[in-house]
């Protein structure tokens, strides 16, 4: 599959985590045209294979999902927010990849 927007990845990787076991990417559908909506939500649909193929949990950011991904990775979660000393919410970087 061709890709045709921008790609954010995040990961426990981005953090001093010693065995980072990670890997999440949103495709940025919202800056894809129309007739690529489609393919980029079917690819998400096949999540687990995409992760048993390549060790990546992959997400779309489209028009029509309730829940924006690209802006929940930008913050460091629960998990690592424990692991820091820091609150949930607090701001991190996230890498943006245009195609």
């Amino acid at each position: 599959m061709e890709i045709v927007c921008p790609i954010f990845v995040d990961g426990s990787f981005c953090r001093k985590k010693e065995l980072p076991d990670d890997i999440d990417i949103v495709l940025d559908g919202l800056a894809a045209p129309p007739e690529k909506h489609w393919p980029l939500a079917a690819l998400c649909f096949r999540r687990s294979k995409f992760k048993e193929t390549y060790h990546v949990d992959v997400w779309a950011r489209l028009p029509l999902l309730p829940h924006d991904l690209s802006v929940f990775f930008q913050y460091v979660g629960d998990k690592a927010a424990a692991e820091l000393q820091l609150e949930p919410k607090h701001p991190k970087g996230i890498l943006r990849v245009l195609p």
